[in-house]
């Protein structure tokens, strides 16, 4: 896949990522330099960076490779390990087979607006809420 070229080539890869949320990890992270260039610049003025460029590079590449997503097997013990950053909070359920661990369940969010200025305490508690 080649590099984008159009805002709306960026708005269609957009909603596609939308819509595959639930199975990439950290898809916030993963997505966040596709949504702050489509926030920041109008159609007229769209610019390709270098950021986007390193970003849909790592998309392709853990594309390419994805974790199988399994499901729970009764009462087993989970696990949730969360991911705070300055733009997004996400978290992975997995369980533990065999001293291997293979998700389950994946949740990420894209911070806006104030949620962004929160303290790294706040977000880590609603990281916890958004996997409830």
């Amino acid at each position: 896949m080649e590099a984008l070229k159009s805002y709306e080539e960026v708005q269609r890869l957009a909603g596609c990522l939308v819509a595959l949320n639930r199975f990439i990890s950290r898809s916030g992270d993963r997505n966040l330099p596709f949504f702050r260039k489509l926030r920041q610049a109008s159609k007229d003025e769209f610019v390709w960076d270098e950021e986007c460029a390193k970003a849909f590079e790592e998309l392709k590449y853990y594309l390419r490779s994805p974790k199988i997503l399994t499901r729970s097997e009764g009462k087993e013990e989970l696990q949730l390990y969360l991911a705070i950053t300055d733009g997004a909070v996400s978290n992975v359920l997995v369980r533990e087979k065999a001293n291997v661990q293979k998700p389950i369940y994946y949740v990420s969010h894209v911070l806006h607006g104030p949620e962004e200025n929160y303290h790294w305490i706040d977000k880590f508690v609603m990281a916890l809420v958004i996997s409830a």
